[in-house]
């Protein structure tokens, strides 16, 4: 079962701490390239930002650094899972690096951070690269396509930028692969630096208006991208975020379902023994945990490896990344959109209205500075790219 890509609802569109997937995702600018195949694109206000060039740093709403610093450090999955921070969302690291360089002085230099970007790295990102430890550089290279021309940039100068970067402080992920760019894929396969940590993902096309009519890779293809990148002594990664946990020690929660698969980077992970070491939770405690998470369960039992927690409460990904990511095992809760194909939904108030009162999530204040982008936004009064 394949779990629903969450949207936030209007009142959150352009919060600059979001609640994502598996990360705090964090912005200090709004706007970005515009990429046609940008995944942000699938709500429809942040289409038209694209399609608009809007552009706003975050000073402009009064929201200052240090309280961006107090916000995320007060968050339960900061302070008590760790769950990763992962900067670029809605805005490529490149446009808000300076205002990110602030923001990370305040975060423990044991805290994995991941800053994403699909351009060239200036020297000053490069520095701040090197001197933190518990930092990696997610680079995307995009193989060409003649339907996405605009949005080209070539891969050469992104990995000529990140050179003076250890493997250890660096993944490529190749995205968006379509079948048009699979020999592409292939020469930037070969060009990478021996050693190099790599992810494969195919173009995802659902619910982004006015895509052309292309067709992902398939299945075989990616296979054979690692194979070839293995053969080229490279790491091929199901998760990117597996380059940070190894570099800090850090077990991954998923390891049960994923280590001991025969193509599985795992098997050869020198972080292998710190995920494996991982004691299972007591069920008291997972019950303790949902109680502050204000989440009335009517039963919690065992699957596998993992724990399934039965209630009636609309929940969200957020909170099943908190719970895992604090016991270090894979819990699931039953509410949580789950389909044999992946959709995507808006979440529902109830869920944020319980996030506000448990302290999750600093609601009020997200609206707030939503509220205000999104003002700004529609004035028409902006500097556009």
């Amino acid at each position: 079962m394949k779990r629903h890509k969450e949207l936030l609802p209007e009142s959150l569109e352009f919060s600059p701490i979001r609640l994502l997937g598996g990360f705090i995702c964090i912005d200090t600018h709004i706007g970005c390239r515009g990429c046609k195949f940008c995944l942000n694109r699938r709500q429809p206000i942040l289409h038209r930002v694209l399609e608009d060039g809007f552009h706003l740093d975050l000073s402009e709403t009064g929201l200052s650094t240090a309280e961006i610093c107090g916000l995320i450090t007060s968050l339960p999955s900061f302070r008590e899972a760790m769950v990763p921070i992962r900067i670029g969302h809605l805005s490529d690291w490149a446009y808000q690096y300076q205002d990110i360089e602030h923001l990370l002085d305040c975060i423990p230099d044991d805290y994995p951070i991941t800053l994403m970007t699909r351009f060239p790295l200036a020297e000053p990102q490069v520095e701040t690269v090197l001197r933190r430890p518990n930092v990696i550089v997610h680079a995307t290279l995009t193989p060409y396509m003649p339907e996405f021309h605009q949005d080209y940039t070539p891969h050469r100068s992104i990995v000529e930028s990140v050179s003076p970067l250890p493997p250890t402080s660096l993944i490529f992920m190749l995205r968006p692969l379509v079948e048009g760019n699979v020999s592409e894929t292939l020469r930037i396969i070969d060009s990478l630096p021996e050693g190099s940590h790599i992810c494969f993902k195919k173009m995802s096309t659902d619910e982004i208006p006015s895509m052309p009519d292309i067709r992902p890779v398939t299945k075989h293809e990616i296979e054979r991208f690692v194979q070839t990148a293995e053969s080229r002594n490279h790491v091929a990664l199901d998760y990117f975020g597996c380059v940070l946990r190894k570099k800090l020690g850090i077990p991954f929660f998923k390891f049960d379902e994923i280590g001991n698969q025969p193509s599985s980077a795992c098997l050869a992970c020198p972080n292998r023994t710190v995920c494996e070491s991982v004691t299972p939770p007591g069920l008291a405690e997972i019950k303790t945990a949902l109680e502050k998470l204000h989440i009335d369960c009517s039963g919690i039992r065992t699957d596998g490896s993992g724990v399934v927690v039965e209630t009636r409460a609309t929940a969200s990904r957020a909170e099943e990344i908190y719970l895992s990511e604090k016991f270090k095992k894979p819990i699931e809760i039953v509410t949580v959109k789950r389909d044999s194909n992946r959709g995507s939904h808006y979440m529902k108030s109830d869920v944020f209205e319980r996030w506000a009162s448990s302290g999750f999530f600093p609601v009020e204040r997200m609206e707030t500075i939503s509220g205000m982008i999104k003002k700004k936004y529609e004035s028409g009064i902006y500097n556009a790219d």
